[in-house]
């Protein structure tokens, strides 16, 4: 009898998410930040026992990787909304750090050119040599007291 229930109503059974692994949820390599927020959520409404939203703002920051979640710490009484903000800004930031790295052999080449010549004098640092030489500075002594 227990067979024919199972049979007839096993696909109502669903297993729900324990904390440790909404904990252990990660972003995918190639998921944006904020779909990986969405699934996040929605499996962390899904857990048992249910957290309540300061819990899920806080599993989620520890779910988080060490360049999102040094940044996040510093957010984490804000809403999730916010923090998924913050996400989105951190991941565009790693994204354009990402990009400038491809261009950063190029620079590093045209640098140490830079460093390989001699240093000029500027016209600046020029002017004020010779106005600083040209001129001597007067220190200011205070006036000599009269003694009656």
């Amino acid at each position: 009898m227990a067979i024919d229930f199972m049979n007839m109503f096993g696909f109502n059974v669903e297993n729900a998410p324990n904390w440790f692994y909404i904990q252990n949820l990660k972003k995918k390599p190639s998921e944006s930040f904020r779909d990986y927020a969405i699934r996040w959520r929605s499996e962390a409404a899904r857990a048992r026992p249910p957290m309540e939203e300061s819990q899920m703002k806080d599993y989620f920051i520890r779910a988080q990787e060490p360049q999102y979640y040094d940044r996040m710490m510093l957010v984490a009484e804000k809403s999730y909304a916010e923090i998924i903000k913050l996400g989105e800004r951190i991941e565009e930031g790693i994204k354009t750090d990402e990009e400038s790295n491809d261009l950063r052999p190029a620079a590093l080449a045209t640098a140490s050119n830079w460093q390989q010549q001699p240093p000029r004098e500027t016209a600046v640092a020029a002017a004020m040599r010779a106005s600083s030489s040209s001129h001597r500075r007067r220190q200011h002594r205070p006036a000599a007291t009269r003694r009656w």
